[in-house]
């Protein structure tokens, strides 16, 4: 089974950093100058998370209750991260045919004094520089919520005025390097104010929190050795069919949905660590491995996606998303949401593991955002690892096809 989140350095990796003398450590600030010279912005922050650097950039620019927009088809911690900037947050439906904000719906919303918060699923971007073009008003922040992405120069070279892009080192990233994330911006004093905001509110290190670090992301990437993954895949796709069948069977069957954002969101002492915990010299040193790999990963990656879009093109019953020359995380189809399940569960079946990621935001009203409501219904979140060769894809391919097809009929 092809994982999933494979990261493109190794175990030896891991151990090198870990084992790195105290006093070689990469310190904090090289390594935002190492990202800020690699992206070509002057200025890079790093964050302990990407959630943690749109709240923080966001509360240094916005006045309280100004206008945040941001978009329905986003994980529920950038609307924690609105939410918890202080502004009076609104939040736009999907287009009907893609990830972005449906276009009408945002020019519409983007006058007088707000905020604009940027979620590019997978890897998929906006147009920069049309979204200043349509605008009636200049934002006083536009966050680019690029979590998936592998940095490259082109991604930041979109970068205007005091828009601040966030990628993300956590588990599932394309850069993945254990925690934390990177904040880059052209604007000096934006990235003074965000690293008071999180000097503020970081936790201590401690030896303790680097020996954890170091076990948590050998075993991580070990686990993500092919043989490896199937195994431990297959036990916790066993175990978790059995908790379904357990939950199913004590569970009421009616769903109650609660719209409206959670009051803890309002409330500082209730962040989670993701908001608290720092860097230890390991992930440090692994995201400056990233940098040097990231050239590398970046065209793989956009080589497969290219293969998968020839491939898939013409296939009854997929969706392809449009074609990126940025690197995505996934190669990200739809299928109708009356079969997706069957499709994924078949998938696996088959070998080839999938996910989808975002179920829709419980604290919205799916009648309020009926695009993104059916759009987390539909997707299909298939490998794109820069392990993985040609054959690798085209095989995925083949299966995806014969199993909607026979699911289909």
């Amino acid at each position: 089974m092809i994982p999933l989140h494979r990261p493109a350095f190794g175990v030896g990796a891991v151990l090198a950093a870990a084992l790195m003398p105290h006093r070689d450590a990469k310190s904090l600030q090289l390594c935002e100058a190492a990202h800020a010279r690699a992206s070509g912005c002057s200025e890079a922050v790093w964050l302990p998370s990407a959630r943690a650097g749109i709240g923080w950039a966001l509360r240094a620019a916005i006045a309280p209750n100004t206008k945040v927009i941001g978009p329905a088809y986003t994980c529920s911690v950038v609307h924690e991260a609105m939410v918890r900037a202080g502004g009076k947050v609104q939040i736009i439906d999907a287009a009907a045919d893609s990830f972005a904000m449906h276009q009408e719906s945002l020019q519409t919303a983007m006058t007088g004094a707000y905020a604009l918060v940027l979620s590019e699923p997978f890897g998929h971007t906006y147009d920069l520089d049309w979204l200043a073009a349509a605008s009636a008003s200049a934002p006083c922040i536009r966050i680019v919520d690029s979590a998936m992405a592998v940095p490259q120069p082109e991604l930041f070279q979109r970068l205007r005025g005091n828009d601040f892009a966030v990628v993300s080192f956590g588990a599932g990233k394309n850069s993945y390097a254990g925690w934390g994330a990177m904040g880059f911006t052209r604007d000096a004093a934006l990235a003074s104010r965000v690293r008071q905001l999180r000097d503020v509110m970081l936790m201590s290190g401690s030896f303790q929190l680097t020996a954890n670090r170091a076990a948590g992301i050998t075993l991580r990437t070990a686990a993500q050795n092919p043989i490896v993954f199937s195994l431990t895949r297959k036990l916790w796709y066993q175990a978790r069919a059995l908790r379904s069948r357990q939950a199913a069977a004590s569970a009421p069957q009616t769903i109650q949905s609660t719209p409206g954002f959670p009051p803890a969101w309002l409330d500082d002492s209730t962040c989670s660590g993701e908001w608290r915990i720092p860097s230890t010299r390991i992930d440090r040193g692994l995201s400056l491995k990233n940098l040097e790999l990231a050239e590398a990963v970046r065209s793989k990656r956009v080589a497969l996606a290219r293969r998968y879009q020839t491939n898939l093109a013409a296939v009854a019953g997929v969706g392809c998303p449009p074609a990126s020359s940025f690197a995505l995380s996934h190669y990200t189809v739809r299928a109708d949401a009356r079969i997706r399940d069957r499709v994924k569960e078949e998938l696996y079946r088959r070998g080839v593991y999938t996910i989808s990621l975002w179920a829709f935001n419980e604290h919205l009203n799916p009648a309020d955002f009926p695009n993104a409501h059916r759009l987390c219904g539909e997707v299909i979140c298939l490998p794109l690892s820069p392990w993985m060769n040609e054959a690798q894809v085209d095989a995925v391919c083949a299966k995806l096809k014969s199993v909607v097809a026979q699911v289909s009929a």
